[in-house]
């Protein structure tokens, strides 16, 4: 996941159907902290980068939606 991806589907494939499906919504990911330590003074900073790990949400409460009001 990458910063823009949120809102977009996750999306695997399913063997016995043998289609793609939606199974949930991209909302972000999980940052980590990194390190800057500077040679002249010691002194150290820090900064937040994408570890890669990325955070999701269901589609089911949406499918579920869609179900109830196309009733």
């Amino acid at each position: 996941n990458n910063p823009g991806f949120s809102g977009g589907p996750v999306i695997f494939w399913d063997h016995y159907e043998r289609k793609r499906k939606i199974v949930g919504i991209i909302s972000g990911y999980i940052s980590q902290a990194g390190e800057i330590k500077r040679i002249e003074t010691s002194a150290k900073d820090f900064y937040r980068e994408n570890s890669g790990i990325g955070i999701a949400y269901s589609i089911k409460p949406v499918t579920d939606l869609i179900k109830s009001i196309s009733k």
